[in-house]
């Protein structure tokens, strides 16, 4: 079934307006873990002077465009008991939880801690707890279900949106503009500016990377996934392609250092070897909540007027190619603003950033989070103009077939599972 097809779906320009609506349809169900003490004793005090909020009485589902967002306890089991118990009249039997955690295809990790879920296998998750609830929900409202999905896995959002219709019970869909759009890029138009593609060597060996907690990362107990020695010559953009859960975030991360990895992940340009720097799918979690501001006041005082060039730079070429950027005419220096910034510059002053260090590499996970289709074209075309004039090489990486057209460089990852005792499972890169 194709998304526009589907009944109930509305579709956004911005990720501020679909986070808008969102939040006037289940804005009182919404964790405010990013919202800070003061925002939690506010709707403490509501709560406690007025009683629940009517969505908890009127049992609505929900999964937010952080899917992540809707989960809690410690794992997949109590995730599903714990969301049919708080439904009433809803069975939270074991063999129930086990036949939705079927339907679902996540039976094999419902033991195992949420931390430990790739964003794929959370996705699915999110999934299956609101399927085990759809009985005796009232609403299913679901924001950018199609940015998160892969083609693969659309089916069992299906298998969902199916069972809320048979129990008669309405799906809200929230939608960003083309993010269900599947065509591929046409290259002739990404390349409208054409410059030579930088030519990088990417090399895993005896890579092992840990999963789980961080404060048991050094430890031989702890948890982790091996990555298949792996080495070649690529020309940027180099596209990571795979479904969801095949492990390309923690290739990512760990090419950036930003999980705790034994064994050699290293990406060479030229004569620069190293780190890549990488941004992160969910630019709320890597920004911490700093202001654009803060941000730019954290750059190395070396680099902060380059960085801030690198960010006009990327914002006239958005504009040319867009016909705007966030709403705010491009060059002005983002100290004389004061009102709040779009996810999309908050994005294009964090790649500024990482590009001013002129790194090995730079790494965009799924860089059409949080956008349109056409915006998140857009600004990959921008970024990937303006790292190669630098000669830094740009690894792109999405369960979007979408991106091929544009490659210089393809390479698959896939999840092999492993022995018992032999980590959860390996990671394996074939080049296309």
């Amino acid at each position: 079934m194709q998304a526009g097809e589907q009944p109930g779906i509305r579709y956004f320009s911005s990720y501020e307006a679909r986070e808008a609506a969102l939040g006037r349809s289940v804005g009182h169900l919404l964790p405010c873990r990013h919202n800070g003490p003061r925002r939690f004793w506010k709707d403490f005090t509501k709560i406690a002077g007025g009683g629940l909020p009517v969505g908890f009485l009127e049992n609505i589902a929900y999964v937010s465009a952080d899917p992540r967002d809707s989960l809690a306890f410690g794992s997949p089991l109590q995730v599903l008991a714990a969301a049919c118990m708080g439904s009433a009249g809803q069975s939270a039997d074991d063999a129930f939880l086990r036949q939705v955690a079927a339907e679902m295809e996540i039976e094999t990790l419902l033991h195992q801690p949420i931390r430990t879920l790739s964003g794929g296998e959370s996705v699915k998750l999110a999934l299956a707890r609101s399927l085990a609830v759809s009985a005796v929900s009232s609403k299913l409202v679901v924001a950018s279900p199609f940015s998160w999905l892969s083609r693969a896995n659309r089916a069992l959002f299906d298998r969902v949106l199916d069972a809320y219709r048979r129990c008669r019970v309405p799906a809200e869909i929230l939608a960003l503009e083309g993010e269900d759009d599947l065509t591929p890029i046409q290259a002739a138009d990404f390349w409208e500016r054409r410059t030579e593609k930088p030519v990088f060597s990417l090399s895993f060996s005896g890579v092992r990377i840990a999963v789980g907690s961080p404060l048991n990362a050094v430890t031989d107990e702890q948890l982790h996934v091996r990555v298949a020695d792996f080495s070649g010559r690529l020309a940027s953009p180099c596209l990571l392609e795979g479904g969801n859960g095949q492990g390309k975030s923690l290739l990512a991360k760990s090419l950036a250092g930003a999980v705790a990895t034994r064994g050699k992940a290293v990406v060479t340009a030229g004569h620069n070897t190293g780190r890549a720097r990488l941004l992160f799918q969910d630019v709320v979690t890597q920004t911490l909540l700093r202001s654009f501001n803060a941000i730019v006041a954290s750059v190395k005082a070396g680099q902060r007027d380059a960085a801030l060039k690198l960010y006009a730079e990327l914002c006239r070429d958005f504009e040319d190619r867009q016909g705007a950027c966030g709403g705010r005419p491009a060059g002005r220096h983002p100290e004389h603003n004061v009102r709040q910034r779009t996810l999309l510059e908050i994005k294009m002053l964090l790649i500024a950033v990482r590009l001013a260090e002129r790194p090995p590499a730079l790494i965009l996970d799924e860089p059409d989070w949080g956008l349109s289709r056409s915006a998140a074209i857009s600004l990959a075309a921008a970024v990937t103009g303006a790292a190669h004039a630098m000669g830094v090489p740009v690894m792109l990486i999405s369960h979007k077939p979408w991106w091929r057209p544009i490659a210089g460089a393809v390479l698959q990852v896939a999840k092999i599972p492993q022995p018992a005792g032999d980590g959860p499972f390996e990671i394996r890169l074939r080049q296309l």
